[in-house]
């Protein structure tokens, strides 16, 4: 089974005639009834009732008659699919190392996802690049900060401390306080414990 022999099918089934589907199709009578009979061989149905008006379809002829079409149009998309010029957008975007995985993860698969084309690179957060994503505090001056999304902190006392109930604290509350910061995050240069 072949296109073409679907192909003349199809054209048959829609003139109702072998001779209107062989000119429809340019091509001869005979050729055109020899695809038909190629094709119910191979399936072993016979598609048309031929009489001297031209043909009806059988049931089986019904039965294929759509998916002849179905398997057709899907070749034709698939053609057009390879046939399209693909566009490619690059776009560089620069990322803090410390960043969260997850949450970096989620937003490069929704950009992906809604940008088709897009060649995307990512690189260190200070080499060039189209976009970065970085904190509030380490915006260029030629750069504009769009907030992506809010980091919270914590501190974490034990129970019998003096701040443990407090739903607030301001910095200046633990000053001089011992304790474990988290590992190296650029908010840190910008505290201000006074």
């Amino acid at each position: 089974m072949d296109t073409r022999t679907l192909r003349y099918f199809i054209t048959v089934y829609e003139e109702l005639s072998l001779s209107a589907a062989a000119q429809r199709c340019s091509i001869s009578q005979p050729s055109i009834s020899a695809a038909v009979q190629q094709l119910e061989t191979e399936l072993d149905r016979q598609l048309f009732i031929r009489h001297s008006r031209g043909v009806n379809p059988t049931y089986s002829g019904k039965l294929l008659y759509p998916y002849a079409l179905k398997v057709l149009n899907d070749i034709r998309t698939i053609k057009d699919l390879f046939q399209q010029e693909t566009i490619s957008l690059p776009f560089k975007i620069g990322l803090m190392p410390f960043l969260s995985g997850e949450r970096i993860g989620q937003f490069i698969k929704e950009l992906l996802n809604s940008i088709e084309g897009l060649d995307l690179t990512i690189v260190d957060w200070n080499e060039a690049a189209d976009a970065r994503i970085i904190s509030s505090t380490m915006v260029a001056r030629d750069e504009r900060f769009h907030k992506l999304w809010q980091d919270e902190y914590v501190l974490a006392l034990p129970e019998n401390h003096s701040l443990a109930g407090k739903k607030n604290i301001k910095l200046k509350q633990i000053d001089g306080l011992p304790f474990i910061s988290r590992t190296f995050c650029d908010a840190v240069e910008s505290w201000n414990l006074a």
